[in-house]
């Protein structure tokens, strides 16, 4: 087991006061055949750019299943400058535990009156690529004698490609093209 300490963008033995920090663990399990390496990473540039973000690599070598994860739906990489222009994104890649796309945001889905997403239980996770990736500003809250004004937008995307080895319901029917399934969406 290694632990890393990692620092940029700071004085030389100047690590607390490090423009970026991260941390990880990289460990080799003999007894199973496992190799495991996360790192996390937070950035805070004088308050002007803040963000942060994970890398995951597991590959099990007894069972031959492997995944690569540059953050998550869940838990995507962030970048936000002056807390108004804000990007985020993820990457996953593997042959066990990739799930599909993820629902759009609550902000997006709030908009859309009777949206009902379509997301099989029995289709929710497999192998493949999944990722995606948005950008958002504001809000910002403008003001000029008695006028108001609130501005915001944002766009996004998320797009998977994930192997299948068995239909809807356990049926013998292969989504997609052999069980390759691609599916995606844009707000």
């Amino acid at each position: 087991k290694i632990e890393v300490d990692a620092a940029m963008l700071a004085p030389l033995m100047e690590t607390e006061n490090a423009f970026v920090k991260g941390k990880g663990v990289i460990k080799y399990d003999f007894a199973n055949d496992i190799f495991d390496a996360a790192v996390g990473v937070n950035v805070n540039l004088v308050s002007i750019i803040n963000g942060h973000g994970f890398i995951h690599l597991n590959i099990n070598g007894s069972t031959d299943e492997w995944f690569f994860k540059v953050g998550e739906p869940s838990d995507r990489i962030t970048l936000s400058v002056l807390d108004f222009i804000n990007f985020d994104s993820y990457l996953m890649m593997g042959n066990s535990g990739i799930p599909g796309i993820p629902d759009p945001p609550a902000h997006v889905t709030s908009q859309l009156k009777g949206y009902n997403p379509i997301r099989l239980p029995g289709i929710s996770s497999g192998k493949g690529l999944v990722f995606g990736a948005s950008m958002s500003y504001g809000p910002a809250d403008l003001e000029f004698l008695i006028f108001y004004l609130r501005l915001g937008a944002g766009i996004g995307f998320d797009i998977g490609l994930q192997h299948f080895s068995e239909g809807c319901n356990g049926s013998p029917n292969l989504p997609g093209i052999d069980g390759w399934y691609a599916n995606g969406q844009m707000y």
